[in-house]
């Protein structure tokens, strides 16, 4: 039996990472937002190695939907000139303080 969880083999309980996203002026008007992630293993052996693309590959959709999930809301509130949207409102709920709820 594993002491590494669900990974198995191919955890890295040694991995180190750091994970930076920088905003970078282009103009008056256009930002570039920089994503970097750095990560660091000890050698990689056996399942580690076969783990190793398939981590880089998730790690790539994750932070391309990031920052297409981004760039989608900073354009929404251009094209609103500059107005944030409303957050839904909380739904009302009355709150009788005399009623008592039980669960079986």
């Amino acid at each position: 039996a594993s002491d590494f969880g669900a990974m198995g083999d191919a955890a890295m309980p040694d991995f180190k990472a750091t994970w930076a996203f920088s905003l970078e002026p282009i103009d008056d008007h256009r930002t570039r937002v920089v994503e970097r992630l750095r990560a660091w293993t000890p050698d990689a052996a056996g399942m580690q190695k076969l783990a190793l693309p398939v981590f880089g590959m998730g790690v790539f959709l994750m932070t391309r939907k990031q920052l297409l999930g981004l760039k989608e809301r900073v354009e929404r509130y251009q094209a609103t000139g500059g107005v944030a949207p409303s957050a839904p409102a909380a739904p009302s709920v009355p709150v009788d303080t005399e009623e008592t709820v039980t669960f079986a």
